[in-house]
């Protein structure tokens, strides 16, 4: 399934991460801060593909905004994916 793909193929960091959403079932608000916007987008799909195929994801709600760069070819480049 989807969701066994996502877990078979994520690294440490990202297991890590989904262990504690998928624990954490009470009311939860929070911030997952990257250095990439790529890995922002790909968390976004990744959690969302969960919270649409696992019953242990199912009360996560995804989102990402990503701040804006210095480099304004870099940021229309990156935001386009």
């Amino acid at each position: 399934s989807e969701s066994e793909k996502i877990f078979r193929f994520s690294s440490p960091k990202m297991l890590k991460l989904l262990n504690i959403l998928r624990n954490f079932k009470q009311k939860l608000c929070g911030i997952v801060f990257v250095q990439r916007r790529i890995t922002a987008k790909i968390l976004y799909y990744i959690i969302k593909a969960l919270a649409n195929n696992c019953s242990d994801f199912e009360h996560i709600k995804t989102d990402f905004l990503v701040g804006l760069s210095a480099n304004f070819s870099e940021r229309e480049n990156a935001e386009t994916l």
